[in-house]
C-alpha cells in the first residue's frame, strides 16, 4: 500500500508532504516507511528590544519513520518503530532519534475463551517516544516528550449482517493532562465504511471508500 500527500497554504506560507510505505509478509510480519515534511515561511525576526529584523525566517520540519509490526500468536501482536527527526530553523538545524512501541492483545483468546466475544474485544497499549528524540538547534537540547495511550476496540454484529466496532481510548503526555477519545464504525458494505468519533472536546465523522 502507498500513500501520498500533499497540503499547502500560499497566504500563510506552509506546505505540507506525507508519503507512507506499507509492505506485509505473511510469514514475516508488515514493515512500514513513512516521510513526513512540514514548512512554513515568512516568520518575522525581532531582537530583545521587539525591534523587527526581518520577516523572511523559515522553518520546516521532517521525521523518517521505520516500523515493524508482527502477531505472535492470534491472541498477541507487537510492534515498533525507529524514527528520526530534524528540524531546521533560522540557519540552525539538529536532529534526533527516537522510537516508538506497542503492544495489541485479545484477552479472550490469551485465556482459552470459546465465548463468541473472545476474538471481539481487543486491548491496546502504546508508547510514543518510549525512546524521546532530543533536538539541539543552538546551546539547549529540547526533547519530544513520552505520550502514553491505552484503550479497547469491540466489534459486534449490527443490522443486516454489518459489524459495529466501538473504540475508546486515553492519552497522556508527560506534564499534560489525559484526553479521552472515543469513535463508531460501521461497515455498510466491503467498499464502505461510516465512522464518526470525539477527541479535544470536538466531533468529527466521514466515510472511507475501496475502490
Amino acid at each position: 500500500e502507498v500513500q501520498l500527500a500533499h497540503a499547502g497554504n500560499g497566504e500563510i506560507g506552509t506546505r505540507e508532504e506525507y508519503a507512507v510505505f506499507v509492505l506485509p509478509s505473511w510469514r514475516w510480519g508488515v514493515f512500514g516507511l513513512r516521510i513526513e515534511h512540514f514548512a512554513v515561511g515568512g516568520i518575522e525576526e525581532r531582537d530583545d528590544r521587539n525591534a523587527l529584523l526581518g520577516d523572511d525566517v523559515s522553518d520546516s520540519e521532517t521525521e523518517i519513520t521505520l516500523g515493524f509490526g508482527r502477531a505472535l500468536n492470534p491472541a498477541l501482536s507487537v510492534g515498533g518503530t525507529v524514527k528520526m527527526q530534524r528540524q531546521s530553523l533560522a540557519g540552525y538545524s539538529g536532529s534526533g532519534l527516537g522510537a516508538d512501541l506497542g503492544v495489541l492483545v485479545k484477552p479472550g483468546l490469551l485465556l482459552g475463551s470459546a465465548a463468541p466475544w473472545s476474538d471481539r474485544l481487543a486491548l491496546g497499549i502504546a508508547v510514543r517516544n518510549a525512546i524521546e528524540p532530543s533536538l539541539r538547534l543552538d546551546q539547549e537540547s529540547v526533547s519530544d516528550p513520552a505520550t502514553a495511550r491505552a484503550g479497547f476496540s469491540y466489534r459486534h454484529p449490527f443490522v443486516g449482517g454489518r459489524m459495529l466496532t466501538l473504540g475508546m481510548d486515553f492519552e497522556r503526555a508527560a506534564g499534560t493532562g489525559a484526553r479521552f477519545h472515543s469513535g463508531l464504525e460501521v461497515k455498510m458494505h466491503p467498499q464502505l465504511t461510516l465512522r464518526a468519533g470525539t477527541g479535544h472536546r470536538a466531533l468529527a465523522a466521514g466515510d472511507e471508500e475501496a475502490l
